[in-house]
């Protein structure tokens, strides 16, 4: 019986570690931010929004984007 939870620990542990891994990923693709002089110009399902400086996340199923 401590040899089953121990497994289940570890399954759990790994898909957490993946978990983290994908959000981290998704979180660094997702996030644009313009070059200097440049603007981002982002539509979608919020209205229209538009960045100079910060970044903003677009996330391809819900925005569209011009710099």
């Amino acid at each position: 019986m401590l040899l089953f939870i121990g497994n289940i620990l570890v399954i759990i542990v790994i898909a957490v570690v993946i978990l983290m891994f994908v959000l981290i990923s998704l979180f660094i693709k997702w996030y644009k931010k313009p070059t200097l002089g440049k603007v981002i110009v982002r539509t979608g399902a919020e209205g229209a929004r538009v960045s100079f400086e910060k970044g903003i996340f677009i996330i391809p199923i819900l925005h569209q984007y011009e710099f």
